[in-house]
């Protein structure tokens, strides 16, 4: 009897590790699937986002084609107004003197029409004298 009764206790308790590994297996199994989805799923995102990644890389080709034609077009454009830049300060320096001149030409026929006595000869006026 002591030995059935020990049977029964490592049968039930066989049995009870049997449903405990039973339980795992399953657990694994179950967790094996979702895992298989899962890299399935991952799988197809994985294949769109390379797609994605490739129509980028597409448009970034261009868009660097693009930006290197305007910056040749941009640094052209820089060249062109340095060389403008150095033709306006000259041109500005020989404005100033011409203005200078003029300026000066101005008051010596201010002070001519000023200190010129029209009333002795009028008739011997002559352009030559104011130069």
């Amino acid at each position: 009897m002591a030995n059935d009764e020990m049977i029964k206790a490592e049968n039930d308790d066989m049995q009870n590790k049997f449903r405990a590994e039973k339980e795992n297996y399953d657990n694994l199994l179950r967790e094996k699937m979702e895992l298989v989805e899962r890299l399935a799923r991952l799988n197809v995102e994985l294949a769109d986002d390379t797609k994605v990644v490739e129509e980028q890389d597409k448009l970034l080709l261009e868009l660097r084609t693009q930006i290197e034609a305007e910056l040749t077009e941009v640094t052209t454009l820089e060249e062109s107004c340095a060389a403008a830049r150095k033709i306006k300060k000259t041109e500005d320096e020989r404005n100033r003197h011409v203005q200078q001149q003029f300026t000066a030409l101005e008051a010596k026929k201010e002070f001519i029409e000023t200190n010129y006595d029209y009333t002795s000869a009028p008739a011997d006026m002559n352009l030559e004298i104011f130069k």
